[in-house]
């Protein structure tokens, strides 16, 4: 998301983060992931994951998910937040069949490629719809 908006309209003030509802805070991208991301001109060799708190919620205007799984857990933790969290290709196309995206977790190279290019098409038609 971040490298989709580098250069669009300042004036909108994006703040992105990335946070897991099971993630193990510290560890590394993992090696697919890295190398599906170089593929796009993205680096996240350095990427660090990161849990999902109360105080990364708080403030979000939207909190984008891939499954329904992700979710539920995150209402289940955060009831208040109803409002503002969506299935990123849901929110993206609602008229989409398939509103989740597969998390390529202990999946292949193709698993966590067609993730990149689901996600990044999501984010595309969101900024189409945002008018950015």
């Amino acid at each position: 998301f971040k490298k989709l908006i580098q250069g669009l309209d300042k004036e909108n003030n994006f703040e992105v983060y990335s946070a897991g509802v099971r993630a193990y805070p510290g560890a590394p991208a993992s090696f697919l992931a890295v190398l599906e991301m170089q593929k796009i001109g993205i680096d996240i060799s350095r990427h660090k994951a990161r849990l999902v708190d109360a105080d990364l919620v708080k403030n979000a205007d939207f909190i984008f998910v891939m499954t329904n799984a992700h979710k539920k857990e995150l209402l289940e933790m955060f009831p208040n937040i109803k409002d503002n969290i969506f299935l990123l290709k849901g929110y993206a196309d609602e008229n989409s069949d398939n509103l989740e995206i597969a998390d390529p977790l202990g999946g292949g190279e193709e698993d966590y490629s067609n993730c990149a290019k689901e996600i990044k098409n999501s984010i595309e038609k969101i900024l189409k719809r945002w008018k950015i």
